[in-house]
């Protein structure tokens, strides 16, 4: 079964799925129904990471996806040197 958990905000914002195995965070730009960055945890570990970037008007101009273990955005511990040439 697939847990989900939403923004109380008006917005409805999915932030968090649980599939007693996962979870994935989502964080949004504050708002905005505009995700900024989504990570996946298993067992308390951060294994995928999604990183966005918007142009002024709101359009997605740039997505990160990658395997670090940190939630700082500019953190690259976990990520193998091969993905970052």
């Amino acid at each position: 079964m697939i847990r989900r958990r939403f923004s109380d905000d008006g917005l409805n914002l999915l932030l968090t799925e649980n599939d007693s195995r996962k979870l994935t965070r989502y964080e949004y730009i504050s708002n905005t129904d505009r995700v900024d960055k989504k990570y996946v945890r298993i067992a308390e570990k951060i294994f995928e990471r999604e990183f966005y970037d918007y142009d002024a008007n709101g359009i997605l101009i740039k997505k990160v996806h990658d395997n670090g273990t940190q939630i700082a955005r500019g953190s690259l511990e976990g990520v193998p040197k091969d993905i970052l040439q």
